[in-house]
């Protein structure tokens, strides 16, 4: 994929952020039925658990190294 169709569907680099970001909480919150679907309720809430923290571990500090967006005028 281009730079500019990229661009094209998200206008910065914090839309592009934000989105991937929303679609992976919504797997998280997805995968809440799909566990106890196949897993003890203390289990799923186990496994479901394991993928938050994966998801906390992997963007821990993302916000930190990410500027500031700039303020329209």
């Amino acid at each position: 994929m281009s730079s500019t169709s990229l661009y094209r569907h998200f206008p910065t680099r914090e839309a592009l952020l934000l989105a991937v970001y929303a679609a992976e909480i919504d797997g998280l919150e997805g995968a809440v039925d799909e566990l106890l679907a196949k897993e003890a309720p203390l289990d799923a809430f186990r496994s479901w658990s394991r993928q938050l923290a994966e998801l906390v571990r992997i963007k821990h500090g993302l916000g930190k190294r990410w500027p500031a967006p700039r303020r329209r005028r």
